[in-house]
């Protein structure tokens, strides 16, 4: 199964609300990894990765980086 990602990270000092690209058929983004959030759930384990409600866009906290995988 190939898996896309999505990279972002923000610079800026104002949280930024980001626009996801659509993904093909069925596939969905999940959260593999957001700088944003407190240890241990800044990054997740293989196969942990989390479902997001929003599939269209997404918050990225000020400073924070993003990894989003397709699946």
């Amino acid at each position: 199964m190939d898996n896309d990602f999505y990279v972002a990270t923000n610079l800026d000092q104002y949280d930024l609300t980001i626009t996801l690209p659509t993904l093909p058929g069925n596939k969905k983004w999940h959260r593999v990894a957001d700088t944003a959030f407190e240890s241990p759930d800044d990054i997740l384990e293989k196969g942990n990765e989390e479902l997001l409600r929003e599939q269209r866009r997404y918050v990225l906290i000020s400073g924070a980086t993003v990894i989003l995988m397709s699946k």
